[in-house]
């Protein structure tokens, strides 16, 4: 499903906005899937130590939107003061706008190893504490 949802906003952004492209495909796609998988990680994590799905869904929210605030999709990072900047630093959001606007440009994998390794740690962290801390009910 999110292949799927990525498929569709890079169509529409090309069709409806002219978006060019100037990366490397296959490069963006190894992005694309590691902020997945981070992402995939960290959701199992919540789930794995919430009482209730109800509980998970609330605590995923309250984590998702001041991420996207302070993590550079709402606005540039480049314009958030220093201090906010800091901070967004340890948001795992924060990598994957960085990683994916660099490889979109032409940057390539391994000019991002510090944003590739973060999502890596953060990915195999979640999957660990959600193997952890799954409990059938």
């Amino acid at each position: 499903m999110t292949l799927l949802g990525g498929i569709a906003l890079v169509l529409v952004g090309r069709l409806l906005f002219g978006m060019r492209f100037e990366g490397d495909p296959l490069g963006v796609l190894v992005g694309f899937t590691l902020g997945t998988l981070a992402f995939l990680g960290l959701g199992l994590a919540v789930g794995s130590l919430a009482p209730t799905a109800r509980v998970a869904q609330a605590v995923g929210m309250i984590l998702a939107f001041p991420m996207m605030a302070l993590g550079g999709a709402w606005m540039p990072l480049e314009i958030l003061p220093e201090s906010i900047r800091r901070i967004s630093a340890w948001l795992p959001l924060t990598h994957v706008v960085t990683l994916m606007r660099g490889l979109w440009a032409g940057g390539s994998l391994g000019s991002h190893l510090g944003d590739l390794a973060f999502l890596i740690v953060t990915g195999v962290a979640g999957g660990l504490l959600a193997a952890r801390f799954f409990r059938w009910e």
